[in-house]
């Protein structure tokens, strides 16, 4: 995992993807970690599904922005320790205490919505499974409100009046009509981004014989 990618997997931002098909606002929200590849597999076993505290991420996120202002080098360049130990610290932000070496992260999904998505519903599950994870990390922080424009139908009412003639004599007939327009409201609405990391875990290898 490089830092590029580390930094734009763990920065808070919203993504908003148009509507493709049947598919799910996790899956319409996912991108690939560049260094896992598609995993073509389906999942075979149970997924476990966590949530974490927003603000737990934040703080971490704070931490490791500022270990990259510090160093002198380039997180490409860091020593092979120090990015297994930023490995371990971001794992330990989303409460996984497996070793980086027995976890796989697969991608990442981000969008916003206007409600807190239930991640427990199956729409996740059915996601993970798709793409071989058997660990999700999902954490929702709110961002506040913002003004949208909506459409909301407006129905009026006319009344129209019918002349005929009967031989000789004129007559009036009353009706009433009604016709439907859509008017453009502004209103307000919440801003909730939610964010899922899902891994892949691996069984710990075995030591080698001089370990």
């Amino acid at each position: 995992m490089t830092g590029t990618t580390l930094g734009r997997i763990l920065t808070f931002i919203a993504v908003v993807l148009p509507l493709a098909g049947c598919a799910s606002r996790w899956e319409r929200g996912f991108h690939y970690e560049p260094m896992s590849g598609k995993n073509e597999s389906k999942l075979t076993g149970d997924v476990n599904i966590r949530t974490v505290e927003a603000q737990r991420l934040k703080s971490y996120l704070q931490e490791h922005n500022s270990r990259l202002a510090a160093s002198d080098l380039a997180y490409e360049d860091w020593p092979t320790e120090e990015k297994r130990a930023e490995r371990v610290r971001f794992l330990r932000a989303l409460r996984i205490r497996e070793k980086p070496e027995n976890i796989k992260l697969l991608g990442h999904s981000s969008f916003v919505a206007e409600s807190r998505q239930n991640p427990y519903s199956g729409e996740l599950k059915k996601f993970a499974e798709k793409i071989g994870a058997d660990l999700v990390v999902v954490t929702v922080d709110y961002l506040g409100q913002r003004q949208t424009v909506r459409s909301y139908p407006a129905t009026t009412w006319s009344t129209i009046t019918l002349h005929h003639r009967d031989n000789d004599k004129r007559y009036s007939d009353t009706g009433h009509v009604s016709s439907t327009t859509y008017v453009p409201v502004s209103v307000t609405v919440d801003q909730y981004l939610h964010l899922a990391y899902f891994f892949q875990t691996q069984p710990p290898r075995p030591p080698r014989p001089h370990e």
